[in-house]
């Protein structure tokens, strides 16, 4: 009932009940508690219908839940810095006002320090995902938005939780920087394009390779068709190769890029294909039409042009999925 949803509003905007969970180490828990009474309680409602937490109650949980998955790593090796960094939220905030209660009461007589033109607003930064030793060039989030899968310069991808920002797996093969990620829309498969001219197909549930696909030189960009049973990849040699995720094998090699591609993406039915490249093309492919034994196209259906220089990404006009 109401009662019970306003006693753990209570217990987590409680800084002290904070700081005991940041002290042994139950922080991403906590984060997932949140989660969890933010789901319940949109369930839960009175006899008219009405919600049983308020809106500012819920706003209070949220801004908690924020603050916590932002600074968990920095709280993890210095958990006497949590009032500190509660101070210094935007002002009004749940966490700011608690700290501020805090302090005004002597704090155990600790200095700290005041942040005189902090913002008023909160920051709209839910977390921070760190594990990467170099620059983070891809990313890609799960079709129901709970997991993020990033690739970056130090040859690893790495498979989030949205929620608390933990890692889950690190995705270990490559021998080059990795260019860029994507996920089947059934959560199943992950796929990963890299400067060692490989194409990686993993296993999400167990983090496992299930294939390395190649494509003669650097993978510059790759995408998964609506079904995910084809993988499309784009290369540094200007041409464009379709994978079965079935078998592995490749299906189709597109030609007609004069440079390297850049972006490449299937049609929501799979019948075309778009590609960009540093050509400064647009490439349209009509691939639906074609007998399934050939296995080469040697020039896209259409070409747009009109960009000086090369062009790095593009999309489909969005529809129902």
């Amino acid at each position: 009932g109401a009662g019970e949803w306003r006693e753990v509003v209570h217990l987590i905007t409680d800084l002290g009940y904070v700081e005991l969970c940041v002290v042994t180490g139950r922080v991403l828990g906590v984060i997932e508690d949140i989660a969890e009474a933010l789901h319940g309680a949109s369930k839960d409602v009175d006899e008219e219908g009405e919600p049983r937490l308020t809106l500012n109650e819920e706003v209070q949980l949220m801004q908690v839940q924020r603050f916590l998955s932002t600074n968990n790593t920095l709280l993890l090796s210095h958990p006497e810095l949590l009032t500190q960094l509660a101070a210094s939220e935007a002002s009004g905030s749940i966490l700011s006002t608690m700290a501020s209660s805090r302090i005004h009461r002597g704090w155990e007589g600790r200095n700290w320090f005041r942040w005189t033109n902090k913002p008023d607003t909160t920051s709209l930064n839910l977390r921070i995902m760190r594990g990467h030793k170099g620059w983070v060039r891809a990313l890609a989030v799960t079709s129901d938005g709970k997991y993020v899968v990033s690739g970056a310069d130090d040859r690893t991808a790495r498979f989030w939780s949205a929620t608390s920002g933990q890692q889950i797996h690190e995705l270990v093969g490559h021998r080059e920087a990795i260019s860029c990620v994507d996920v089947s829309r059934n959560g199943q498969m992950l796929i990963t394009s890299s400067m060692d001219a490989s194409v990686k197909v993993w296993e999400i549930a167990s983090g496992i390779e299930m294939a390395n696909l190649y494509v003669g030189s650097a993978a510059t960009c790759c995408r998964f068709n609506h079904n995910g049973e084809q993988v499309l990849a784009g290369s540094q040699n200007a041409t464009l190769h379709i994978f079965s995720t079935v078998s592995f094998e490749e299906l189709m090699v597109l030609k007609g890029h004069l440079l390297g591609v850049r972006a490449c993406v299937f049609s929501f039915d799979s019948s075309q294909i778009l590609s960009c490249g540093t050509d400064q093309m647009v490439c349209l492919w009509n691939i639906g039409g074609l007998d399934r034994h050939v296995k080469v196209v040697n020039a896209p259906s259409l070409i747009l042009r009109g960009h000086t220089q090369g062009v790095r990404a593009l999309s489909w006009n969005p529809r129902d999925v």
